[in-house]
């Protein structure tokens, strides 16, 4: 996995800056994603928004959607299959609300 991981280079795959071992433990240093895991996001604005229906605006959900099918699709070209593919495993780079 640390091999694949080092070798990606796309917009919406998180980064990886280094890596070593230490006594049987790995170590792997990512891009920092200070937006959390995607479902989070979800729920928090379901939370939001119970009373009107539904979490994310057609707009947003279509965003995130396409920067995961981008995503995959990178790494279906190259011949990588993820196998665990849920909204806990997609992280949002910064916060959703100030772009940071």
């Amino acid at each position: 996995e640390r091999f694949i991981l080092a070798r990606m280079e796309h917009p919406h795959i998180v980064k990886m800056y280094e890596c070593f071992e230490e006594r049987g433990s790995l170590w792997i240093a990512l891009e920092l994603c200070r937006g959390g895991e995607l479902y989070e996001y979800i729920s928090a604005k379901a939370q939001q928004r119970k009373h009107s229906g539904g979490a994310l605006d057609e707009i947003e959900a279509k965003l995130y959607f396409r920067q995961m099918l981008h995503a995959v699709g990178f790494l279906h070209a190259s011949r990588i299959v993820h196998r665990d593919l849920k909204s806990e495993n997609f992280l949002l780079l910064g916060d959703p609300r100030t772009k940071a």
